[in-house]
């Protein structure tokens, strides 16, 4: 995934020649002689949320010190000043999807461009993006592939160690189930103890729900543990045991892993089996969902969020509650 900035970058220095244009209109003439036109073209038709899209102004015969106005409108309503300068260029990022148009105009209004018309289409896929909060995967998942009937997402394969993540899109609550099959490829720069789970994230608080295996893929243990910037990871945590093959030879194998949070109650499940209940008291703060890795490159498969008023959260309930309350 190309980060954000480095796309606004790269918009703000490779633009010549490349932009799609929109026509403009004629003046009467002036200083510098010769008849005026000011026309504008954008750098991309389509783009996605948090991506910067160019505007470029084809200023002939208006002098450079001039002063042109860039609008932009949203879904069809009102034209709104984005800039007011004497460049030339405007590079301008989208946070918020949607079908938009842009113009440029002369600050007396006396000339003013065409609108040319582009697309901001929704980050992420069918499950993972952007949380409620504007939380972002990290640069090293790859959301590609969630889309439709074989969806998948991957934390990739990179030379260093580092914790990533992956956020469930527009979801919060105190009350869920977030369910996903993992298939853990290997591990990153060599890491000693790399982890791959879930997690959910109240403001800087995080409680992760992960397989604590080593490298060769061996061992049993599984942690429910907290996370904040202050006391850092609140290692030993809660710590299950449930036997799992990660491989049957040279064929990987999958494991399903799911989380269950009911406010201030968790239940754990490995393959369908509620293997730990951990109690966080006064727990009560709404939680983004998402996928966890440290140093893991990992590809999770089938995955679901279902809130609390769900058939399937309320099925997982039950069998949380017949096992451990």
């Amino acid at each position: 995934m190309r980060s954000r900035n480095v796309l606004c970058a790269i918009l703000s220095s490779c633009l010549a020649g490349t932009a799609v244009a929109c026509g403009g209109t004629e003046g009467a003439g002036g200083k510098p002689s010769g008849k005026q036109t000011l026309s504008l073209g954008v750098q991309l038709e389509t783009l996605a949320e948090g991506e910067c899209n160019a505007f470029i102004a084809d200023a002939v015969n208006i002098d450079g010190s001039v002063k042109l106005v860039y609008e932009l409108s949203a879904d069809g309503g009102g034209f709104e000043t984005i800039k007011t300068t004497t460049e030339r260029t405007v590079v301008y990022r989208f946070d918020t999807a949607g079908e938009y148009t842009v113009r440029v105009k002369t600050q007396d209004g006396k000339l003013v461009s065409d609108v040319c018309a582009f697309s901001v289409a929704e980050f992420g896929g069918d499950t993972f993006g952007r949380s409620p909060l504007g939380e972002m995967p990290t640069n090293n998942v790859r959301l590609d592939g969630d889309r439709g009937d074989s969806a998948f997402i991957e934390h990739k394969a990179v030379n260093t160690i580092s914790d990533e993540y992956a956020f469930v899109k527009g979801f919060q609550a105190d009350r869920f189930y977030f369910t996903a099959d993992v298939d853990i490829v290997g591990t990153n720069s060599g890491d000693r103890n790399p982890k791959t789970g879930l997690f959910c994230k109240s403001g800087s608080t995080v409680y992760y729900f992960a397989f604590d295996i080593k490298p060769s893929l061996t061992g049993d243990e599984l942690v429910f543990v907290k996370y904040t910037p202050t006391q850092n990871w609140g290692w030993p945590g809660k710590v299950m045991h449930k036997q799992v093959r990660f491989r049957d030879g040279e064929t990987r194998l999958k494991n399903n892993m799911s989380m269950l949070r009911d406010r201030d109650k968790f239940y754990l499940f490995i393959n369908g089996t509620c293997i730990g209940k951990a109690v966080v008291d006064g727990y009560t703060d709404l939680s983004t969902v998402g996928t966890y890795t440290m140093a893991q490159n990992t590809i999770y498969s089938d995955y679901n969020c279902y809130s609390a008023d769900s058939e399937e959260f309320t099925a997982m309930l039950q069998v949380g509650q017949a096992a451990f309350d």
